[in-house]
């Protein structure tokens, strides 16, 4: 039996110590092993919390990473002070061995404070849980202020960084660049335009005005040449980067689909920005004379294909229930499952409010869901005129009170069980 009440610098002790065992090599098994195939200079030092183009899912996934040792350190009987200083020297080994040993890996200022959070946070999750899945009617109806204030933030976070970004840098044309993480376009291109001015191959001198021309305007990049054969990886056939090697724009290959991407402000935080994709837009065959064209609206990306008579265009629509979309890269906005992807998340959002309103006010809460609703309908209405992005769907709402629903139900069903202690 584990103690209930660890003391302040204790560590663990009995059979239990073994879960503690298992945590730590689970961790040294999935950051301890070199990318030698990987394009970074050994002995690779950064002074960032957010590094690399996902620098921001990073140091969510470093969360989650040591979150197993602090859970199983609290199952085990130590104490919330002891885990922070031994996830902080565990993570201190090893961004030592991948700075110094491991080829490809890149040791940073934010695993060491990522990682010695996630330790102190598993600690608190296991430690708390009974508190936070089966509150008191006082703590319920405190949790339930709370968790609609995160959803706010949430969605508002989300309108954000779905927003355009034009780094004020300089910038490069580039015409099918050959590019280490990209395969070659085989086609060829006659000519590129960014908005309303032509696009050259090379740096772009008049990159501020360029910027100023686009901001706050649909931006549009257009290519004209011929198709060629389809690659594996997403070939460019025309993009823009600037000098610190950061993509703006981007229109390319996949196989014979259109892939459209453009920077947005989640790009710049290391998110994943939305990749508008068109199945088998440029075909099989090569020299087809091709037109394609990629645009950024509020709210929206819109892609549009001309291979030789065939034209194909596609619109999909950006809104406050994409937040997920930054987080995960297997389901783009084109996909079957995007929409599928909005309705689960606001229903899962919604879900956990509607619990604590079950368990806070019981069968009366089903009245002060409906009233978090109305709350939710004014204030996404204003989010949505403040950042400029899509309404959201009937389907969305419609999973928004189905979330609500269910969370109630499920949180009176509980009422019986509250709050026990670890042992």
């Amino acid at each position: 039996m584990c103690p209930s009440s660890p003391q302040r610098w204790s560590g663990p002790s009995g059979r239990r110590s073994w879960w503690v065992i298992l945590a730590v090599l689970l961790i040294g098994a999935l950051t301890l092993h070199a990318h030698p195939d990987s394009d970074l200079p050994p002995h690779t030092w950064g002074f960032c919390l957010f590094c690399g183009d996902l620098g921001g899912i990073d140091f969510l996934l470093n969360i989650a990473l040591f979150l197993p040792l602090g859970m199983a350190w609290r199952w085990a009987g130590g104490s919330r002070s002891s885990v922070m200083l031994v996830s902080f020297i565990y993570t201190l080994m090893i961004e030592g061995l991948q700075f110094g040993f491991l080829p490809g890996r890149f040791a940073s200022l934010g695993d060491i404070v990522s990682n010695t959070l996630g330790g102190p946070l598993g600690w608190m999750l296991l430690d708390r849980w009974q508190n936070v899945f089966f509150p008191t009617a006082i703590s319920a109806r405190r949790f339930t202020t709370l968790w609609f204030g995160i959803v706010v933030l949430i969605l508002g976070l989300t309108g954000w960084l779905l927003q355009p970004s034009l780094p004020n840098t300089v910038w490069y044309g580039q015409w099918r660049p050959a590019l280490g993480a990209y395969d070659q376009f085989m086609g060829t291109v006659d000519s590129a335009a960014l908005g309303d001015r032509p696009l050259p191959g090379h740096r772009l001198t008049d990159t501020p005005e360029r910027i100023r021309a686009l901001d706050g305007k649909p931006i549009r990049l257009v290519a004209f040449g011929t198709t060629g054969n389809s690659t594996h990886r997403v070939a460019p056939i025309v993009s823009i980067y600037d000098h610190r090697e950061e993509q703006i724009a981007l229109l390319g290959q996949r196989r014979a689909d259109l892939v459209i991407s453009f920077r947005t402000v989640g790009t710049d935080l290391g998110f994943r920005h939305p990749r508008l994709r068109i199945p088998d837009a440029l075909g099989s065959d090569s020299g087809r004379p091709y037109e394609v064209t990629g645009t950024r609206l509020p709210g929206a990306l819109m892609g549009r294909v001309v291979v030789g008579q065939d034209e194909r265009t596609t619109t999909i629509r950006l809104t406050l229930a994409a937040g997920w979309l930054q987080l995960f890269p297997l389901v783009q906005p084109d996909h079957r499952w995007y929409g599928a992807g909005n309705a689960l998340w606001l229903l899962s959002l919604a879900l956990i409010l509607g619990y604590f309103c079950g368990r806070g006010w019981g069968r009366s809460g089903g009245a002060i869901a409906l009233g978090f609703l109305f709350g939710f309908v004014v204030i996404t209405q204003g989010i949505t005129s403040a950042w400029s992005v899509a309404t959201l769907a009937p389907s969305t709402w419609v999973s928004l009170v189905l979330g609500l629903a269910l969370g109630w139900r499920l949180g009176i069903h509980t009422l019986k069980r509250g709050p026990t202690e670890i042992r």
